[in-house]
């Protein structure tokens, strides 16, 4: 009879399903700073952060020191005020030395105990990365000594230090707060990159060449010629000896210039910055906000990839083997029974080598993949409505160990003939594996697996539960839904394809919730032939939404795509990571996408060129914040990416 083969397939399409798995934490309370301390490189200097607070420096967390190569990591709270890095020397702190080269390396000598460097961030929302370096010193300092144009201090704000740092990247052209030192055997460094290591070179040099001005006094003389002039009410600022800050830079390209390194470049031929060439606050916040958006997007997802990594190994080691064992031996039962029972009645009937029984009731005994499994199957049919059931239990060969259960029930109706399918398929299977001492099982559950035909639409649904579930409390259910339609061209084979799909599936682990996942998908063939090439006059219609949600992380993508004619359509992303997210719309043939934040304070347009180069522009209102260049983000010259 056509019913169990018809089923059989089904068990295994809606069993293989099932398989999956999942991940979660807790949500961030800290955030790490990381970077590097260098003039040049300081090995073993001790770190230290504080936190603007109106306008005073508060320690802020824990002190830390650099290793070997200069890097330092402190992991803060969370904070919207300023945070100011400080590094400060010790007895026990090493320097490179760039002016003298030691077997292709810099020298490497004792720090002065006097050398203090600083840098900072805006605020701490999001995990980040900034560099300590004379450059970013003199911004710090330049702040700190800032005053408007009547000569009053300026109180120590984030806008005054925003303005300070860019200030100073302009006169320089490059980000001293992004450019990590380097020694000078490294021959990836960027062009930026050995721009700051001539500059770092040039005050190593002033400092040997000037007995009176040592290495903390050059960048001293740095700071102090740095001193910012501020209009708090405009957010406009600059330099107050903007041509003594220009004569300066130009010394140390000088002094450069006359030192033998690999990583020394010629330096442009410093200006003195006026006003205008400084971005205002409005400029920079833009660009930073936008920044931090990223920065915060990039933070959530991490923390839920890394999380979700470590549970699914951890699940995987406790299920993967005995799972895909167990749906082995669940399937070979199932099989078994398929191969050699049939309906020639009412009464079900097995026949075969190793099978007993009679009247409906029998026993199949096997050998498979190293197991030998009993099962026994039982069946009848009354009213046009069969009943089966079928239990069986497998063990190593090897070893004699009980290696999994089988029990599944089925309940047919529109049971007329023997060659005749049935109007509707009901099925509960349960399949348990366990492992090597059989003492922890793995459950895989298929619950009210409904499968309808209806032979006068051509029509067939498929719905019903589904789970997996272990000894340690790790889960994954949810629920199922096909509908299917049977078609063809006039007088050949009809042939099913799918109308509709519905999945809805949530794992966990240790009964906490990790990971949702939805799916949901529509073929419109009202006017669409599939056997025929999609074309403008047969058009596929249709739509399709995927949603993945970690609900611990709060971290949702959500796809949305919908075909409306041939080559016609639209595309919908949005990606958040807690508060924050990115929708992005495209039309199908259009070489344009969409970007929106959630806010809707940034927009991007991002056009694909004939070449299949990439490019756009980035704006928070009216003002542009960045750049699409190659794919990547550019902020001011820096590139930003969600790895």
């Amino acid at each position: 009879m056509k019913l169990l083969k018809f089923a059989a397939p089904l068990v295994a399409m809606a069993t293989l399903a099932a398989c999956g798995g999942g991940g979660g934490g807790a949500s961030p309370t800290t955030y790490s700073i990381t970077g590097s301390v260098a003039k040049g490189i300081l090995k073993m200097a001790d770190v230290q952060a504080y936190e603007v607070v109106s306008g005073a420096l508060v320690k802020f967390g824990s002190s830390t020191t650099t290793d070997n190569s200069g890097t330092y990591t402190l992991t803060l709270p969370s904070t919207t005020n300023p945070v100011i890095i400080k590094s400060s020397t010790n007895s026990n702190t090493k320097m490179l030395d760039e002016t003298t080269l030691v077997a292709g390396k810099f020298a490497e000598i004792a720090a002065p105990l006097d050398l203090v460097l600083r840098s900072m961030v805006p605020d701490l929302t999001a995990s980040a990365e900034v560099q300590a370096n004379p450059f970013t010193e003199m911004a710090i300092a330049g702040a700190l000594a800032a005053k408007d144009a009547s000569g009053t201090a300026v109180t120590l704000t984030k806008d005054l230090l925003l303005i300070s740092k860019e200030a100073v990247k302009t006169q320089y052209g490059i980000n001293p707060f992004a450019l990590k030192a380097v020694d000078a055997d490294n021959t990836a460094a960027t062009a930026d990159q050995k721009k700051l290591m001539t500059l770092l070179t040039g005050v190593a040099k002033s400092a040997k060449d000037d007995s009176t001005c040592s290495t903390t006094c050059q960048i001293t003389k740095l700071g102090t010629t740095a001193e910012i002039k501020y209009d708090k009410t405009s957010g406009n600022g600059s330099f107050k000896n903007a041509a003594d800050m220009a004569t300066m830079s130009n010394s140390l390209s000088t002094k450069a210039a006359t030192v033998t390194s690999p990583l020394l470049v010629t330096l442009p031929t410093f200006t003195a910055v006026k006003e205008s060439d400084v971005a205002s606050i409005a400029e920079i916040s833009a660009r930073d906000s936008f920044k931090t958006f990223i920065a915060v997007m990039r933070d959530g997802l991490t923390t839920t990839g890394k999380a979700l990594d470590t549970s699914s190994a951890t699940i995987d080691a406790r299920i993967q083997g005995l799972t895909f064992q167990t749906f082995k031996a669940g399937m070979d039962a199932f099989n078994a029974t398929t191969a050699n029972c049939t309906f020639p009645d009412t009464t079900l009937v097995c026949q075969g080598t190793n099978v007993s029984g009679s009247n409906g009731s029998y026993s199949l005994t096997y050998t498979s993949g190293g197991f030998r499994s009993t099962v026994n199957a039982s069946g009848s049919i009354a009213n046009g409505v069969g009943n089966i059931s079928i239990t069986g239990s497998s063990a190593a060969i090897s070893s004699g160990k009980k290696a999994g259960d089988l029990t599944i029930s089925a309940k047919i109706t529109g049971l007329t003939s023997p060659e005749v399918s049935p109007d509707s398929v009901k099925l509960n299977v349960e399949l348990t594996g366990y492992d090597d001492i059989g003492a922890k099982p793995v459950t895989v559950k298929l619950t009210d697996l409904t499968v309808q035909e209806n032979q006068t639409t051509k029509t067939a649904s498929i719905s019903g539960g589904l789970s997996i579930s272990n000894s340690f409390n790790d889960k994954l259910s949810g629920n199922v839904a096909l509908d299917v339609v049977s078609l063809g061209p006039n007088n050949q084979p009809l042939e099913a394809y799918a109308k509709s799909a519905v999945l809805n599936v949530t794992g966990y682990g240790d009964d906490k919730t990790l990971i949702n996942l939805d799916l949901s998908a529509n073929i419109d063939y009202t006017t669409y032939k599939p056997w025929i090439i999609e074309s403008a006059s047969n058009p596929l219609i249709g739509s399709a939404n995927i949603k993945v949600a970690s609900l611990n992380e709060n971290i949702k993508l959500d796809i949305t795509g919908d075909q409306t004619g041939y080559k016609k359509g639209d595309l919908k992303v949005i990606f958040k990571s807690g508060l924050n997210s990115i929708t992005a719309t495209t039309k199908t043939g259009s070489n344009q996408v969409l970007f929106t934040s959630s806010s809707g304070d940034f927009t991007a347009t991002m056009t694909k060129a004939s070449t299949s180069t990439v490019s756009g522009v980035i704006k928070q209102g009216s003002v542009q914040v960045g750049t699409i260049e190659g794919g990547m983000i550019k902020v001011n010259g820096e590139e930003l990416s969600f790895k």
